[in-house]
């Protein structure tokens, strides 16, 4: 007669929770993969799109920021000059803004993830994400971690990530305890903290797709499939009317109406 060893209520319950978190990782992983992967994407259109249309359209503001200062001086009451004045020198600021925050960007490249890439990130973010633990101290630890992994990723820093990897392999303070109890609900608590962040992460990807910019990087993908460049021809245009308005903003200083 053979023995048959049954497994308590707990521990059965213990193995069914490690079988939803390995999935629910397996979930996160990815998703953090395409935020962090569209939002890669994303910033490197923005700098494209700034170098070549926004930076002209700062040209541009700034000749009708002057030809507007030249008309209100020979009509200070114009409510029409002062208002289409005001206006410019807010798109103006607006654009300042923006050229500072990418000077402090560090990724000018386009962002083109490899294969490899991309599954190191999956590996790292199943291992170290903070919301794999339940331990406050121990999140802000994941945390910084993880923003140095997606800092690594947006650079296509592959040997950066892999030592990132490494050294969380053999950090000491990754070794958990056994008992069957602590960490049932340690499982508990970890799989509401996944299913939030993916719920979180669902969110915030859907409200980019519905941004501009990411509606307009979809344009000019679908323009550029097809042949056309569609910022170039942006870009074209900006240039003959900075052009046309520069020529206007001289005559006006040569004392023409």
């Amino acid at each position: 007669m053979t023995k048959t060893n049954h497994l308590s209520p707990e521990t059965e319950e213990l193995e069914k929770k490690k079988y939803i978190l390995q999935g629910l990782e397996t979930d996160l992983s990815q998703l953090e993969l395409e935020y962090a992967t569209f939002h890669g994407e994303l910033r490197a259109f923005q700098h494209r799109y700034s170098e070549l249309v926004v930076k002209r359209m700062y040209e541009l503001d700034k000749i009708e920021a002057q030809i507007s200062e030249h008309l209100i001086s020979s009509d200070p009451n114009n409510p029409d000059y002062r208002r289409k004045l005001r206006e410019t020198k807010e798109r103006i600021t607006e654009a300042e803004k923006e050229f500072e925050q990418e000077k402090e960007r560090k990724n000018k490249k386009d962002f083109k993830p490899s294969e490899e890439l991309k599954r190191l990130y999956r590996d790292i973010a199943r291992k170290i994400h903070p919301d794999l633990t339940t331990n406050e101290k121990e999140q802000e630890r994941r945390s910084k971690l993880m923003a140095e992994v997606n800092e690594a990723y947006a650079d296509g820093d592959q040997d950066r990530l892999q030592n990132i990897l490494n050294n969380w392999q053999y950090a000491p303070e990754n070794i958990e305890g056994t008992d069957t109890g602590s960490q049932l609900i340690k499982l508990i608590r970890k799989i509401a903290q996944v299913e939030k962040r993916i719920a979180e992460l669902e969110e915030t990807i859907n409200t980019l797709r519905n941004a501009e910019l990411f509606q307009l990087k979809e344009k000019v993908s679908k323009s550029e499939a097809e042949g056309v460049d569609m910022l170039g021809s942006m870009a074209d245009y900006l240039d003959v009317q900075i052009h046309e308005r520069g020529q206007y903003l001289e005559f006006l200083r040569k004392g023409g109406k």
